[in-house]
């Protein structure tokens, strides 16, 4: 059965918190704190430099910035993207808490070229996409494995 992921969100904790929606309409929400795949996480690394381009911040404030998640909506068929993430402030104990501005993946008008400029780039639209496929795969059991569970995976053979 198909998923359509609606957000991921990596908490404080690292808990993976998912919320998606199967073929039949049915909405589920899992949250669950093994530890994803390096996968998972490279992928969710790869949206920082999306973020701040999407938000218009500097390129240089990427080593302080920590991508937590995206929001995910469909309008007409169209998928459209928020990207969350946390930038640690230089005179602040707390970080700023950011969404990026929806982007759509393409346009529902009848005049696509005045808004290309508002559109997902492709190379953000490839790399969000990347990230939502290690999203499902978490749904479907897609793991980190520890050393605890490999060793159990051998004792049991």
């Amino acid at each position: 059965m198909s998923i359509s992921i609606r957000k991921v969100k990596v908490k404080d904790s690292g808990a993976v918190h998912i919320e998606y929606v199967n073929s039949d309409g049915d909405k589920f929400m899992l949250e669950c704190s093994d530890e994803p795949k390096s996968s998972f996480s490279n992928a969710l690394k790869a949206l920082t430099s999306h973020a701040l381009a999407a938000s218009e911040l500097p390129a240089d404030f990427a080593s302080r910035t920590t991508v937590t998640g995206i929001s995910v909506s469909e309008t007409n068929d169209i998928m459209g993207v928020s990207i969350i993430a946390k930038i640690k402030l230089l005179s602040s104990n707390t970080p700023l808490n950011l969404h990026t501005p929806h982007k759509p993946f393409g346009s529902s008008s009848q005049n696509p070229e005045n808004e290309n400029q508002y559109l997902m780039p492709e190379e953000a639209q490839s790399a969000i996409i990347a990230f939502i496929e290690t999203a499902e795969g978490y749904v479907n059991g897609e793991r980190k494995i520890t050393q605890t569970d490999a060793f159990e995976s051998q004792e049991g053979e």
